[in-house]
């Protein structure tokens, strides 16, 4: 027997942006909306600290709930975290990590240069050329890391 799918409005609060979800979405994410399409509240723990996540609200209008389940915690964590533990604990791992991967690779271009100077000379102007590259990547990568660290002060200080 086919099971008819029944659309259910999760309200934003910006008419633009409301979206709709098929009834199935809804339930496999822990969003129970009711007949008269009002979310019930689903009281969850995060799986970090243990507290009770906290609701997510539109600012202009607090008693309005938007959103129950809190946040993605992987990589920390399988599981939803409350805002407190996403914005000190997730977002600093997740930024940590990019930067420790373009840590990785601005050393790794660091040692093709070290090892082309030793190997090919400074005199070769094939082998300069190639270093000047690798020096360009370096700082590329090192501008890349300052933007995503100047954005994560921006955005922790909100």
């Amino acid at each position: 027997m086919k099971k008819d799918k029944v659309t259910i409005p999760i309200v934003t609060g910006d008419k633009d942006t409301d979206a709709l979800l098929h009834d199935e979405q809804v339930n496999q994410r822990g969003a129970i909306m009711s007949k008269d399409n009002k979310l019930k509240v689903v009281n969850l723990d995060c799986c970090l600290c243990g507290n009770e996540i906290d609701t997510q609200v539109i600012k202009s209008e607090p008693d309005k709930v938007i959103w129950t389940e809190g946040h993605n915690a992987e990589p920390l964590k399988e599981g939803k975290c409350c805002t407190k533990c996403n914005m000190d604990k997730v977002v600093p791992f997740r930024i940590l990590c990019t930067i420790d991967d373009k840590l990785e690779k601005v050393n790794q271009l660091l040692l093709k240069v070290n090892h082309s100077i030793k190997v090919d000379g400074v005199k070769n102007i094939y082998a300069l050329k190639y270093q000047q590259r690798l020096i360009e990547e370096v700082v590329l990568e090192t501008q890349s890391m300052n933007r995503i660290a100047d954005e994560w002060e921006k955005y922790d200080g909100k």
